[in-house]
């Protein structure tokens, strides 16, 4: 093997180890960039659910704020505090139609198991279910007045 030979041979095994290294070092950083990607979604999905979570709760509150109620409704005969489908009614009930529209958006927010997104939630939640028991007391008290007014 002549000096040439010898030269060419190790330049060429240098060159592949060069290579090697720089592949090991490009799947490194690939590596990394998938997982900063991968914290980044996840911080990111957790921004939205807490976005999402605050304006559901400002859509609830503002709601709650324009609830309507009436001195008379009508009840249904066939059961008891039951609220008859009719055109006096409608506006009444088109108000416990809200509700549960708020309560599913509510259901498709995914707090992650994140304790933050989960108080949040749980905020959103009695903020919802003090409306409803705000308007079903509301309908209970007119009820009551109509039973002992007849």
């Amino acid at each position: 093997m002549s000096v040439y030979s010898k030269g060419v041979v190790e330049l060429i095994d240098m060159k592949e180890r060069v290579q090697m290294s720089i592949d090991r070092v490009l799947q490194k950083m690939q590596e990394r960039q998938l997982e900063l990607h991968e914290q980044y979604m996840i911080s990111h999905m957790q921004d939205d659910a807490a976005t999402v979570l605050e304006t559901l709760h400002t859509s609830v509150r503002a709601c709650a704020k324009r609830f309507w109620y009436p001195d008379e409704l009508e009840f249904s005969h066939e059961a008891k505090n039951r609220l008859a489908e009719t055109g006096k009614n409608r506006r009444f009930i088109a108000q416990f139609d809200r509700i549960n529209e708020f309560k599913a958006e509510l259901n498709k927010v995914d707090v992650h198991g994140d304790p933050e997104l989960e108080a949040q939630r749980k905020v959103v939640s009695m903020a919802i279910g003090e409306c409803y028991q705000s308007l079903k007391a509301h309908q209970r008290k007119v009820y009551e007045n109509l039973k002992v007014s007849v």
